[in-house]
């Protein structure tokens, strides 16, 4: 039986580019377009722009989503200014891993939170579970889901030591930033 491999929104893109695609966490996924060690030292010099599109995003919100989010992660949510974002982990009740997080407070009562495409599926069920079983609860959304209309968000990750100075040349309000 052959595993039908997932596909990133932005897959024709690669093709069309050249990338050789590899299996990784169910997905076809880009892994290079000349040579690992040529886009390595080009991320180390400058920047490189990856697609995480496989990733999930997901949007915990209302009165209650600070205190959910405390509750079910390893850090301080409620210390998150708007703006910001943290690395952590979802935890079960045993304390095992479930995964690990980004959270970012996009505002007062508005978080986004970005999982592992492989454990995409069961944190969700699971957040939905544990939300479920608190009193009052917070909204919960998959925003890689059509059902989000235009809220629907994936990622793309600009990484390296020059990828502040790109954006800031992309849009001039970040100028800024440091």
């Amino acid at each position: 039986m052959t595993e039908t491999l997932k596909r990133t929104a932005l897959f024709d893109t690669h093709k069309k580019l050249g990338a050789k695609t590899v299996p990784f966490g169910g997905g076809d996924m880009p892994a290079w377009y000349t040579s690992v060690k040529d886009e390595h030292a080009a991320v180390r010099n400058a920047a490189g722009l990856f697609d995480v599109t496989h990733m999930g995003v997901l949007e915990a919100s209302g009165p209650n989503a600070c205190a959910f989010l405390d509750a079910v992660s390893s850090n301080d949510v409620s210390k998150l200014a708007v703006g910001r974002s943290q690395y952590g982990y979802f935890f079960d009740d045993e304390a095992n891993v479930i995964d690990d997080i980004m959270i970012y407070r996009l505002a007062r009562r508005q978080y986004m939170v970005v999982v592992n495409a492989s454990n995409n599926d069961k944190v969700w069920a699971w957040l939905n579970d544990a939300n479920g079983s608190r009193s009052p609860a917070c909204n919960l959304r998959d925003l890689r889901a059509a059902s989000s209309g235009d809220d629907c968000r994936v990622d793309i990750a600009l990484q390296g030591p020059k990828s502040l100075e790109i954006l800031q040349t992309l849009n001039p309000q970040l100028s800024n930033l440091s």
